[in-house]
């Protein structure tokens, strides 16, 4: 069997961005659930308890593509800001890195229904746009 070794991680969320945040706010118990307040969901007829991410400045971590991220959606964002604690934490910045030896694995929950959702009501009216 071959030896898988976890090297770096990144994690986004809403009660820590990082590791290191992440885990003290899980150990102290923070909790973010509330009534969902971002578009498209701050005034439903039933309320929806949830847990949001807060607004992140993606382009200050990232910006040589500030070009790139003006079109990639939120969830690509956010998945960028992982992956790039990841690399870091991993220490895969050297030239001496073999990309044919990197995995990388993502995970998420409920990440594309919201731009679904505003995908859908911007373009409805406009079928031969999606």
């Amino acid at each position: 069997m071959n030896e898988i070794n976890i090297t770096g991680m990144g994690i986004v969320t809403p009660i820590g961005q990082g590791v290191t945040p992440f885990r003290e706010a899980l150990l102290s118990g923070k909790t973010k659930f509330g009534y969902l307040q971002r578009p498209g969901r701050e005034n439903p007829s039933k309320p929806f308890i949830g847990s949001e991410l807060p607004e992140l400045d993606v382009r200050a971590k990232f910006p040589k593509h500030s070009g790139l991220l003006r079109s990639a959606t939120w969830t690509s964002q956010i998945a960028m800001l992982a992956f790039a604690e990841a690399w870091e934490d991993a220490k895969l910045t050297s030239d001496k890195v073999n990309p044919e030896r990197i995995g990388l694995v993502i995970g998420g929950s409920n990440l594309q229904q919201r731009h679904q959702q505003q995908t859908w009501q911007r373009y409805q009216s406009r079928p031969e746009f999606i």
